[in-house]
């Protein structure tokens, strides 16, 4: 019988660390042997920020690997304790063994007989020998799946291991320690030097909420969030959003595991018997005094991020329902806003294993009644996805991919920004000039007003406009102007296309987008009732035309401000105000 030695063959590890920009580099060992006709390992696991642990170190030192060849169209187990079941193999990890033995060369090692092996704090158990494998250039496709359990108790729960998917069953905390590789798939050509090199990822997810303010002259105290019953709560220190999540934030659920994508990362999807809850519960929400000011200082939910289960498969749009008191220390006024509701689109409300997301709440000043939402999916290691939305009925939102709301607020020039709205149940499709303008904004220094919504949509509505320049300018009591500007950026889309999604697929969603090319303030406004027009009538010559409207063809179009009437045109005035929903987007460079 061949001694286990004559049965060790090199398994090589390259351990790269990934920065927030996903760069990878070879670890301290160096590069790759040809390794002739064996199967060979290397591992890296991308980090939303550059830590100085080795990929080892975060894997706890081990990780299992399972294997499927496909040989005349059948399969058959590779790296497997049997031709049944689910057992895969163990690898793992002993510092400062490379080139020890013949197995070794990067210090990660799967050969051996039945027994423990590793690091004294992350020591694996093998219940039989496992044995070489080794290449067969016969086979069409080989398939490797990958993963590692660092929970120090109360593991996930791994079965029904096949080609190409598995089963998963655990609570957030449990996901968040579960490391879950791309699936790696090809020929034997296809692996370069024989090593299949495994990329890690956590399983769960992770979110934050936060709200910020931005009301001249006040502070916004006691936010109380609401459930999907309508019940009020009592207190204001638990922040809920309504709609349809894979439990609580504590509560276990299983999934299946496939894998999409180029590289293919694991989708999970939830496996039947897993229940869903009508809301999320965020966590402690304290606002008994004013909550922050600014998107780069809001005021977090339970002081930021907790782990949550993947909510991959949502499909329904979810709602905040929320109060607020706005307090003036000057004068200790308290205004109570009641029943503030939005609608976020079920596009930004799919929870992707590995993806940190945040949810800003703004409150304007627009009416004294709207809160506008940023929700934004911060930068890790598979890709961004932010989008600021309206608290309002309508709610407009915008995402970008290449911005950080919360770093730069708002987003940055030179990137595609998406607009889209929800109105009521309803995402409608938006005509550009019809019902959905875009505006950019400036304003004078020294100014007695700043931008915003309720700023703007006075100027729009009340403001002198310039046909020719495409201006409403207003001018304060200081004799200082803001001009808002019609833009022609705006063109209309139905779907956000891949290479600008978060996840590289496709999102269909009826909408707009603009790709700004300089810094600067703009406007978006949705048009979600039409104003109505009287009779007309034709006025005497030198009338002044402010506020006046042409008609051809049943188009309404405005009148330049400085002109006066010509004693011969019939000339119109709105009669019943359009009903508009605005959203300030601010352009950094």
């Amino acid at each position: 019988m061949k001694t286990i030695k004559n049965k060790l063959f090199l398994a090589t590890a390259i351990l790269a660390l990934a920065s927030c920009a996903d760069n990878n580099y070879l670890g301290p060992d160096g590069g790759m042997e040809s390794g002739g006709g064996k199967i060979l390992f290397s591992s890296n696991t991308p980090q939303v920020t550059r830590t100085s642990s080795t990929d080892a170190e975060k894997l706890h030192y081990q990780f299992k690997v399972f294997g499927v060849k496909t040989v005349s169209s059948v399969d058959q187990r590779v790296f497997a304790t049997a031709t049944s079941g689910v057992t895969p193999y163990d690898v793992w990890f002993v510092n400062g063994s490379g080139n020890s033995t013949v197995s070794n060369s990067n210090n990660w090692e799967y050969v051996g007989v039945a027994g423990t092996y590793g690091t004294s704090s992350y020591q694996v158990t093998t219940s039989v020998e496992q044995t070489p494998k080794y290449w067969d250039n016969s086979a069409s496709e080989y398939n490797f799946q990958a993963w590692s359990d660092i929970n120090p108790s109360g593991k996930v729960t791994v079965s029904a291991i096949d080609k190409n998917t598995m089963t998963i069953a655990g609570t957030p905390t449990q996901l968040a320690n579960f490391w879950i590789s791309d699936l790696q798939t090809g020929t034997p050509a296809s692996f370069t030097n024989h090593v299949v090199q495994f990329t890690f990822r956590k399983a769960a997810t992770k979110v934050r909420l936060g709200i910020y303010e931005t009301v001249p002259g006040y502070e916004v105290r006691n936010v109380i969030f609401h459930y999907t019953d309508g019940t009020e709560k009592t207190d204001n220190d638990e922040a809920y959003l309504d709609g349809s999540f894979i439990g609580s934030s504590t509560s276990s659920a299983t999934f299946t595991v496939t894998y999409s994508g180029t590289p293919k990362k694991a989708v999970l999807s939830t496996s039947g018997g897993t229940s869903n809850t009508s809301f999320f519960n965020f966590g402690s929400f304290a606002s008994t005094t004013g909550i922050g000011t600014t998107s780069s200082a809001p005021t977090w939910a339970n002081a930021g991020y907790i782990t949550v289960l993947p909510n991959t498969t949502n499909v329904g749009e979810m709602t905040l329902k929320v109060d607020y008191t706005l307090y003036n220390i000057g004068t200790e006024e308290s205004i109570a806003v009641t029943n503030q509701t939005v609608k976020i689109p079920a596009a930004y409300m799919t929870w992707k294993p590995n993806f940190a997301y945040t949810y800003l709440f703004k409150i304007t000043d627009d009416k004294l009644t709207p809160i506008t939402l940023d929700a934004v999916v911060a930068e890790d290691a598979d890709g961004t996805q932010e989008t600021i939305t309206t608290v309002t009925d309508p709610s407009i939102t915008t995402y970008s991919k290449a911005s950080a709301v919360v770093t730069n607020n708002e987003y940055k020039k030179g990137n595609d920004i998406y607009v889209t709205v929800e109105d009521g149940a309803t995402n409608p499709a938006l005509t550009v000039g019809t019902n959905a303008e875009l505006y950019s904004v400036t304003i004078e220094t020294g100014a007695l007003q700043g931008i915003t919504e309720s700023t703007v949509a006075n100027a729009i509505t009340n403001g002198a406009w310039n046909a020719t320049a495409g201006t409403f300018t207003v001018t304060d009591a200081a004799s200082k102007k803001m001009v808002v500007t019609k833009s022609n950026l705006l063109s209309a889309i139905a779907s956000i296309p891949a290479d600008a999604s978060p996840a590289g697929a496709a999102i269909t969603i009826n909408g707009a987008k603009f790709g700004p090319t300089t810094a600067g303030t703009y406007v978006f406004r949705y048009m979600k009732t039409a104003p109505t027009y009287d009779a007309g009538t034709v006025l005497a010559v030198g009338t002044s035309l402010h506020g006046y409207y042409t008609e051809s063809s049943s188009v309404y179009t405005q009148c330049n401000s400085a002109d006066t009437a010509d004693g011969s045109t019939t000339y119109y005035k709105i009669t019943t105000p359009g009903v508009y929903q605005y959203k300030v987007i601010i352009v950094v460079d």
